[in-house]
Formats: structure tokens, sequence, C-alpha cells
């Protein structure tokens, strides 16, 4: 299989698209995909539903991550996804009619993550144990009324 194969979750449209948003491609067969534009610390991507385990591991430049996906699919942002992102300020995941899942460690080591909006219509969010480690100032906002602060 090559870089562009078929994989579950991720098509080559995907990866065409983080292609043109400053990302190379690294030959991991986990995580097909990586950040590379030293210069770019906001992010904003839509229908794209999975994040792989390292796809932005060690993104020193980061700052704020905005995801959309009004299809009917549930975004995924697997374990490991944004772990040592160092200057991570804040997130806002939505999802329109689909699932969100959050795995284990999906944001670990992100010490200035402050907020994390997590947004749902019908599908209520699944998360992992312990999605926020190290991440000790990090507010996690579901939909739009419970909000906890946690020490993870």
């Amino acid at each position: 299989m090559g870089l562009f194969s078929k994989k579950p979750g991720l098509e080559k449209i995907d990866i065409e698209r983080l292609l043109k948003h400053g990302f190379i491609a690294t030959g991991n067969k986990r995580a097909p995909v990586r950040y590379a534009d030293e210069e770019y610390r906001g992010l904003t991507l839509n229908y794209m539903p999975h994040f792989l385990k390292g796809c932005f591991t060690g993104c020193q430049r980061l700052e704020n991550l905005l995801y959309g996906c009004e299809d009917r699919e549930t975004v995924t942002i697997h374990a490991g996804a944004f772990d040592n992102c160092a200057n991570l300020k804040t997130i806002e995941i939505r999802s329109f009619s689909g699932g969100i899942v959050v795995e284990d460690g999906a944001f670990c080591n992100c010490p200035l993550l402050e907020k994390v909006y997590i947004s749902y219509q019908f599908m209520r969010p699944i998360i992992g144990n312990e999605p926020f480690s190290n991440c000790p100032n990090a507010k996690i906002v579901f939909g739009s009324a419970s909000t906890y602060t946690h020490g993870w």
C-alpha cells in the first residue's frame, strides 16, 4: 500500500486537503501526514473526520485549532494526535450531526492548553481516559451547558 492508499477513516481526498494546509507526508502508516509549516499558528479544517495518532505530535507553533464536520460522520481524535504541542491554547471541535470521540491521551502534554470546546447536536461525545493529561489549566466545555475544569 502506498501513502495515498485507502485506509479506514482517512481518504485520499483528506490527505490532499491536509497537504494544502501546511502538512507534509511522512510515509508513516499510522500518521501519513504531519504538520510541517513552522509559521502557521492556527488551523481550520472541515470534512476530515479523523486526526490520526502522531499527526500533530511535537508541533511547537500551533496555538489554535478549529475543526468542524458538517456531514453525518463521527469526528475522532486518536490517542497522541496532539501530544506535546507546547503552545496549543484553544481547541474547538464541532460535529453537527455525527458523534465526537476523543481517545485516551489525545492532547497529552499541552501545558498552555486553556480552553477546549466540544459542541455536538445529537450524539453525546465519547471521551477516553485522561485525554488531557498534563494539561493543568484546561477548561472543557461540552455543548453549551456543562463546564468543568480537570486536573489531569
